[in-house]
């Protein structure tokens, strides 16, 4: 009997130490797939950075107007320097041109209609 209780016990402790064992491989494996995850977070992270300052320095006005002055693209717009006018648009002939309205428009609101009450 005594012989039984020293097989049991080796065995519970190879079982415990076999268990340990795993549990620590386990959590060395999982602390290597972490590090890979995050220093491809970081790779990631400087990629999206990089994209951001790129498309910045694409979206920057000097650039843009750089870029108008390579394709020799007319641009129209407000205070934007060493741009030629265009020619304002000639209203037609066979279009009469809208007039101003002589009516001044009223002070006071136009009456809405109310809703009718109930009783």
């Amino acid at each position: 009997m005594n012989l039984f209780r020293i097989s049991v016990l080796v065995f519970t402790l190879a079982l415990v130490a076999g268990t340990i064992v795993h549990i620590r491989l386990q959590n060395w494996h999982c602390a290597y797939r972490i590090n890979q995850l995050y220093d491809k977070h970081q790779r990631l992270q400087r990629e999206y950075w990089q994209s951001r300052l790129e498309l910045a320095r694409y979206q920057s006005p000097d650039h843009l107007l750089e870029r108008l002055k390579e394709l020799k693209l007319p641009l129209q717009g407000f205070g934007l320097p060493d741009q030629e006018k265009t020619e304002t648009t000639k209203p037609s002939k066979d279009k009469p041109t809208a007039k101003p309205s002589a009516k001044q428009p009223s002070a006071t609101p136009h009456p809405t209609a109310k809703p009718k009450s109930t009783r």
